[in-house]
């Protein structure tokens, strides 16, 4: 009988200390969780933005040749600064590989950078001499965004994290 209340006894004062742990254990947990994934996230729109800039590099030098616009020097050096960061940044997440990328991700990175090198390795010496170059870049940029999209989509909603709009 002393035997069953103090089962009892122990059972009443362990359980709310037990559900406390495992609640608090679980929400951090998520919480970890949720962080990498907002990681990811920011990585995929940083990814992004730096295609969207080298995008706009090669159409504005492309304006630039046919004589649409005119940039004044500190304008072009700027945008040549402008492109070679955002290189640099799709050089770091290739490197990385899918640490923070699928490696789908990763690979059409990858694939870019090796075509982009391959068609001419100095564009500041081809920009403005080569208007197939800047064509051919245009065409590969846009493919490349396209893909890399995709990809950040299938693997955003493979987590739930991605909503498109209807």
């Amino acid at each position: 009988m002393y035997q069953d209340i103090l089962i009892n006894l122990m059972i009443s004062i362990l359980s709310p200390f037990l559900a406390a742990f495992l609640a608090t254990f679980l929400a951090l947990k998520k919480f970890s969780s949720e962080r990498w994934w907002e990681q990811k996230m920011k990585a995929y729109l940083e990814i992004l933005e730096n295609l969207s800039l080298i995008f706009f590099y090669y159409s504005s030098s492309w304006d630039d040749l046919a004589d649409t616009t005119y940039m004044n020097k500190t304008i072009r050096s700027k945008m040549h600064e402008k492109y070679f960061e955002a290189k640099n940044v799709l050089i770091k997440y290739s490197a990385s590989g899918s640490i923070l990328i699928s490696d789908e991700s990763a690979k059409i990175l990858k694939d870019y950078l090796l075509k982009h090198e391959m068609e001419i390795p100095n564009p500041l010496e081809s920009v403005e001499a080569e208007p197939n170059y800047i064509n051919k870049q245009l065409e590969l940029i846009d493919l490349v965004i396209e893909k890399f999209k995709k990809a950040a989509k299938k693997e955003m909603k493979s987590k739930k994290l991605f909503k498109p709009i209807a």
